[in-house]
């Protein structure tokens, strides 16, 4: 079937092949784990063709791959990825995190590039048996997981910018530790107003691999100038209100505020087609919206409002959410257009804080010390 039709979709798990490892490996000490250094000893490959619909997945020696150099994946960015994680529950088996919410985001992604469609249920079912084949790689711990990169990209063996007819999907494992080594440790942000991440109209809903290489150079700057952790990307509609606040690096941001009338709001920005609709932002809303004494809005806020809040005392705190990091507290926001300090009053690691309760409960729920509305589902 073509790009994008429904039928005949695999992969198909049961079509499965598993290639033997003569010297398997098993994962690092904990303390030896690099985010995104090592790797388990197989991946998940499968192939697509326009002529023949999708082949039999495998289960490969994770080694290098062999592509055509004409590839539209290397030239014009038919690339996309998903971000997930598996988890050492508490029962001692292991367990994935809502993963038919990656699988669902997946396709979307690949729709976005004209990649085909696949069956999410199938491909998971591929993915499970990764992990089972793996499971030496995953580590045990609060924080440590195994990190789970499924992508798809154009291989079509032609240059031309049109749908690729010829594409592969891969599934990598990685065995990690906290993303930010000092762990929950609050994060400056820089913020900002002139590099857009992504725009209206766009492609900032979905994970291509073409959204991350342009804020490499900004995040440097960031670093290395400015002595901050990640860049809080903002968008200016040009409407007299100033920039709104977007994503910090690749992770969702959240706000929390004292309302004039009493009470806490958590805020995030809206799902307007530049932000990516988060895994963690969504459970994070649907927890806080379950604990109901806290007012959950998805609404635009702008940098002015955030300055206004902080000098006022009504910027209580402020976390970023995502796969690699989970819940991050941010101490500091510093303006690049003016070097204004933006503080909130709590750094988010205090044991009142909101930032403290999501972390836990989140975190509670991954590892399945808490079960939690079947959001944590197990592999084996």
């Amino acid at each position: 079937p073509p790009a994008g039709e429904t039928n005949c979709l695999g992969p198909d798990p049961a079509r499965l092949t598993v290639e033997r490892v003569d010297n398997p490996g098993r994962t690092p000490r904990p303390e030896d784990i690099v985010f995104g250094a090592g790797f388990a000893d197989r991946l998940l490959a499968v192939e697509w063709t326009a002529e023949g619909g999708w082949g039999a997945p495998a289960l490969r020696r994770f080694e290098d791959l062999r592509i055509h150099p004409a590839a539209p994946g290397l030239h014009y960015g038919v690339s996309c990825f998903e971000g997930m994680k598996a988890f050492y529950g508490a029962d001692g088996r292991g367990r994935l995190f809502r993963p038919d919410l990656n699988m669902a985001r997946f396709q979307t992604s690949c729709e976005r590039l004209q990649l085909p469609a696949f069956d999410e249920d199938g491909l998971l079912e591929c993915i499970k048996a990764l992990l089972r084949s793996e499971r030496a790689f995953l580590p045990r711990g609060d924080g440590y997981s195994l990190y789970i990169r499924p992508w798809a990209m154009g291989t079509a063996r032609n240059l031309g910018v049109k749908a690729s007819n010829q594409a592969f999907m891969g599934v990598i494992l990685s065995p990690v530790g906290p993303y930010f080594n000092e762990g929950l440790v609050p994060v400056k942000l820089l913020v900002n107003e002139t590099v857009v991440r992504a725009w209206p109209g766009g492609v900032g809903a979905h994970k291509l691999a073409g959204n991350y290489a342009p804020t490499m150079t900004i995040q440097t700057e960031a670093q290395q100038e400015h002595g901050c952790h990640q860049v809080l990307y903002t968008f200016d509609p040009q409407d007299g209100q100033g920039a709104r606040i977007a994503e910090a690096g690749a992770m969702n941001v959240m706000v929390v505020l004292e309302k004039e009338g009493g009470g806490l709001e958590l805020a995030t920005p809206p799902l307007d087609g530049t932000i990516l609709p988060g895994v963690n932002r969504r459970s994070v809303l649907e927890l806080a919206k379950n604990w109901g004494d806290i007012d959950v809005c998805e609404r635009p806020i702008s940098v002015n409002d955030l300055a206004q809040a902080s000098r006022d005392g009504r910027l209580r705190e402020i976390f970023t959410c995502g796969t690699a990091a989970l819940v991050q507290p941010v101490e500091m926001l510093h303006r690049e257009s003016n070097g204004e300090v933006i503080t909130p009053r709590l750094s988010g690691v205090e044991p009142e804080s909101l930032t403290s309760r999501v972390y836990k409960v989140l975190s509670d729920i991954q590892y399945y010390r808490v079960p939690y509305h079947g959001w944590s589902v197990p592999f084996e």
